[in-house]
């Protein structure tokens, strides 16, 4: 009997399984495909500590899936003595996977991912490409210091600041384009950190005043420095948001049909601009603003950052929305050639994976393909 090739599929369902969150299709599909693979394999007479310790692992949740879930494994093994042909199976599978190249998908123009930059456009007009930009002072503007520092990050310190009375406040505007990404740390001591596609506009001087004040479109995680006697104001075209100092992530792009705002530290007022609502979010606590509503949710408050982080975190997440995400930071378009309803994705991956990689993984579920052409990526059934 020939051996399946699809390699990568076995592989991600037997996580699914040994995670205990595979369909009973998934389920069956895999013992089946196990059922038939262990009957023709010998157990390796070797193995590396690496295939030792993951024996150990699987034979664990064998065992507690048995002891558990009876049921779950129905017909095909019974006892221990089928645990240990599972294990076989699995030790066999896993072998077998990590043995030559994947055969899902390959790409002969391949995408690689965003990186550090962003353009800083200034009172006057005047615009900066940040990444054109060597470390050291980059402007001094009413009496602020703007330079972009040994990481890169784009810092404001108050020098001889001022501010005539009746002087127009001096705004900037930080802005990202699809596949950039900065950070900035504001007069106050505020630090931002600035998804793909997104635009900050904030008060050069935050010297005056009795609020601080900032608009926001796109994604950014913000830690607000702590002044109880002038609290910070985020402003999207949404929702508006109240703090005096603490850790929160908020994305509120034009082109989603929510706005998300994620609550790490501290604590945030809320308020609808298009109605009477407000919440008062607790950390741990989501937002969540539609045309219809505002509504609070418990969160993994960590994965709304991951993003900050290096990382792509998907939990049972729309499909559309992902392939946003990632059409910002490859900087690509998405073109749909069949219509994907109701479908969802749960997964992590590295930002700084090549974009075959990340949609070879999302592949997996079987449930939509790709084809690349040029900076275009195809969606299919």
């Amino acid at each position: 009997m020939k051996h399946p090739d699809n390699k990568e599929r076995y592989s991600y369902l037997s996580n699914k399984w040994k995670n205990g969150a595979a369909t009973k299709t998934e389920e069956k599909e895999l013992m089946d495909w196990l059922n038939a693979y262990a009957v023709q394999l010998e157990v390796p007479r070797h193995f590396s500590a690496s295939e030792s310790d993951l024996r150990k692992e699987i034979y664990s949740n064998i065992s507690r899936a048995i002891a558990e879930k009876p049921k779950r494994l129905k017909l095909w093994w019974k006892g221990i003595a089928a645990a240990a042909v599972l294990l076989i199976a699995f030790a066999a599978l896993f072998l077998y996977i990590n043995q030559g190249p994947a055969t899902l998908l390959t790409y002969q123009h391949n995408i690689r991912p965003g990186h550090n930059s962003a353009t800083l456009t200034l009172a006057n007009g005047k615009k900066i490409k940040l990444s054109d930009q060597v470390s050291g002072e980059i402007i001094k503007e009413a009496g602020v210091f703007i330079h972009k520092d040994r990481d890169g990050k784009l810092v404001y310190s108050m020098g001889n600041a001022y501010s005539a009375p009746g002087d127009a406040p001096r705004f900037n505007t930080l802005s990202t384009s699809t596949g950039e990404t900065y950070q900035v740390h504001l007069p106050d001591g505020t630090d931002v950190w600035l998804n793909a596609g997104s635009s900050i506009k904030y008060p050069a001087n935050f010297a005056m005043g009795t609020e601080r004040r900032v608009s926001l479109s796109g994604e950014a995680y913000f830690e607000i420095a702590k002044n109880k006697d002038r609290p910070f104001f985020v402003t999207t075209d949404k929702q508006e948001i109240k703090v005096l100092g603490t850790h929160f992530n908020l994305s509120s792009y034009e082109d989603e049909p929510i706005t998300k705002t994620t609550l790490l530290e501290g604590s945030i007022g809320l308020r609808a601009l298009n109605r009477e609502e407000t919440a008062v979010l607790k950390p741990g606590q989501q937002a969540i603003l539609s045309s219809e509503n505002l509504s609070l949710s418990h969160t993994d408050a960590e994965k709304s950052i991951a993003w900050k982080n290096g990382k792509f975190e998907f939990v049972s997440e729309d499909i559309g929305s992902i392939l946003r995400q990632i059409a910002r930071w490859y900087d690509v378009e998405i073109v749909y050639k069949d219509e994907l309803l109701n479908r969802q994705f749960s997964g992590s991956f590295s930002k700084f994976d090549n974009v075959a990689k990340v949609l070879r993984t999302i592949e997996l579920t079987n449930d939509v393909h790709f084809k690349i052409e040029g900076r275009r990526i195809l969606v299919m059934k």
